[in-house]
């Protein structure tokens, strides 16, 4: 995509990623947040059940979300492109849906699976897309590539449904819908939403304002340096704190409290050595890369790199902070901490971006890290063992069992 496409199609290619970060959380209503740690040593029926339940409430989303676009479409058909419009809803839906069966393996401590597929919904599809696109120069397009991502996509849900055919499905469709989950789901779950939402704008929100006040090309500058710091940051979330967080749960509900802090420790040290390593490769590596490709300009902007990657590297013990506090319940300093992340986030990539130009993304993107990590760390010390679970974990876990 770098050496073939022009910068503006690789910009509108990063756009519709950030569109699609953002519907993950949206769509989901994080739903999955409450459960991902109920179901942790879930009998096979109760399981089935649930996850019954989840489907219903995602398709209810889905609808309301499709309904939405089409009214959309109708009073405003020239504001958008169709086959741009099309692609990013399907693959919401598809990325939602995936996005929950996976951490719904890692809760049922089944992490190697786990990465398994998001390797197959979010890599594995590139290596036939390069053999295609190389012998087929009309079809290296952004089209064609959300062709093979939607189609990766959906093999890790047929692989998921291939996984999960021994449960007692044909017993827990005989069931009543839990309605009663469903609706008081819709009443405890908004804070985190909101949060989770909060969370992932503060994280797409620079190519955004890069696009507004700078312009298309400079997204697509962006973009390519972003496709490398994001698959390093998959690598290192399935890679490490995908084993990390399930452990964590069951440490914190047993009480253990010096094999969470190992736990805690080893983790650490493993994401934070790795990332800094790769990171000077990349830092190093991507501006040769670029004019290897033809593409000087990739090369131009190696200090907005660099500051990219530290955001990276000082974010690696923020996600810790961030497992750490879901582990003990502290769901009131995470939702409220990543709806001001997003205030944060924005504010200061527009004030950089409008002081220092395009390398004004990267100031504003090590703000607001530092910002989230002074944040969680405070709750992280602050925490009181000997006091009550907040009221949101407890009626979660109430209306669950």
């Amino acid at each position: 995509m770098g050496k073939y496409f022009t910068l503006a199609e690789f910009g509108t290619y990063g756009l519709v990623m950030g569109y699609i970060a953002v519907a993950i959380p949206l769509l989901g209503f994080r739903l999955d947040y409450v459960v991902s740690r109920t179901i942790v040593g879930m009998e096979p029926l109760p399981l089935a059940k649930e996850l019954r339940d989840q489907g219903v409430f995602y398709l209810i989303n889905y609808s309301v979300l499709i309904v939405v676009s089409l009214i959309g479409w109708a009073f405003f058909p020239n504001s958008f492109k169709s086959d741009v419009v099309f692609f990013t809803i399907i693959l919401s839906i598809l990325e939602n849906f995936a996005t929950v069966t996976s951490t719904n393996l890692i809760s049922l401590r089944r992490p190697v699976l786990a990465t398994f597929l998001f390797t197959l919904r979010s890599a594995a599809w590139v290596f036939p897309l390069m053999v295609v696109a190389y012998f087929c120069p009309e079809l290296r397009n952004y089209e064609v590539v959300f062709y093979f991502w939607t189609g990766g996509v959906a093999a890790s849900l047929v692989v998921t449904a291939y996984i999960w055919r021994d449960l007692p499905w044909k017993k827990a469709l005989q069931s009543r819908i839990n309605w009663e989950l469903l609706r008081s789901s819709l009443r405890i779950c908004p804070a985190i939403w909101l949060g989770s939402v909060g969370a992932a704008l503060a994280f797409n929100v620079d190519r955004f304002v890069v696009e507004y006040f700078i312009g298309r090309d400079f997204v697509g500058i962006f973009t390519f340096y972003m496709s490398f710091t994001r698959a390093l940051w998959s690598l290192i979330e399935s890679g490490v704190f995908v084993f990390a967080l399930p452990q964590l749960i069951a440490l914190h509900k047993e009480g253990k409290t010096e094999e969470f802090w190992q736990i805690v420790k080893s983790t650490f040290w493993q994401s934070t050595l790795f990332v800094g390593f790769v990171s000077v490769l990349l830092g190093f590596g991507l501006p040769y890369l670029g004019k290897l490709m033809g593409k000087e300009v990739f090369a131009e902007h190696d200090r907005l790199l660099w500051l990219m990657l530290l955001a990276l590297f000082l974010k690696s013990p923020t996600q810790i902070l961030y497992l750490i506090l879901y582990a003990r319940h502290q769901d009131r300093p995470i939702w409220v901490g990543n709806i001001l992340l997003l205030a944060v986030a924005a504010l200061f990539n527009v004030v950089f971006v409008n002081l220092y130009g395009f390398i004004g993304v990267g100031y504003g993107g090590i703000v607001a890290v530092m910002f989230i990590a002074f944040w969680r760390g405070y709750y992280a010390v602050k925490y009181d063992p000997l006091a009550k679970p907040e009221k949101l974990s407890s009626l979660a876990t109430k209306i669950s069992i």
